[in-house]
């Protein structure tokens, strides 16, 4: 008689990483290999799927702070864009001293001018600044530079104002028209922190 090797406990039969698994005793060869295959499939979804999510989570906030940083590069153009209009401007009073017409128009300008620089400076403010370490010195600097130039848009403002009512007046003498001039030119080259 043909001597067979007696069949193992089920209750004893571990898996080579110490797992019990009875259930897995009482399954055909087929059917095995077809939990294994279960298996592997059921792992790789779950991984693509976890790839997935993680992607999704870091796209969204890296897409934030582009969308932050996008701005702030945008306000910085239009800083840069209204500040030499407002010194072009300035150049153009200087040149038309003598058309009280013109003038007129180009103080309206650089009122308006400075007016857009307050408000592009205020909105500033609204913009989140950045949670990354890495650049955070870079925002706290910038603050510190769009604070120095509030501070000059606020004497700018000033000396304009000072000058501007007596270019506002009418008075077409030669002499006010020199003083002007000379006031003018005097501002123009003073020299200014930027």
């Amino acid at each position: 008689m043909p001597q067979t090797s007696p069949k193992p406990n089920s209750s004893n039969t571990l898996t080579p990483w110490g797992l019990s698994l009875p259930f897995f005793n009482n399954l055909g060869i087929r059917q095995k290999i077809s939990s294994g295959y279960m298996i592997v499939l059921g792992v790789a979804v779950g991984g693509v799927l976890t790839g997935f999510v993680v992607n999704t989570v870091l796209t969204n906030n890296s897409n934030k702070q582009f969308k932050i940083n996008h701005n702030q590069a945008h306000f910085l153009i239009n800083l840069d864009t209204n500040i030499f209009d407002l010194k072009d401007q300035q150049k153009k009073l200087v040149n038309n001293i003598n058309n009280p017409d013109k003038i007129l128009i180009i103080i309206s300008q650089i009122r308006s001018e400075i007016f857009q620089l307050q408000l592009a400076l205020n909105n500033w403010q609204e913009v989140p600044s950045t949670t990354d370490p890495k650049i955070q010195p870079d925002y706290q600097r910038l603050q510190e530079i769009l604070q120095d130039y509030s501070s000059a848009i606020a004497v700018y403002t000033e000396e304009i104002n000072r000058i501007f009512p007596a270019t506002e007046t009418g008075n077409n003498s030669p002499e006010n028209l020199q003083i002007i001039q000379q006031s003018l030119n005097n501002f123009n080259n003073s020299p200014r922190r930027h």
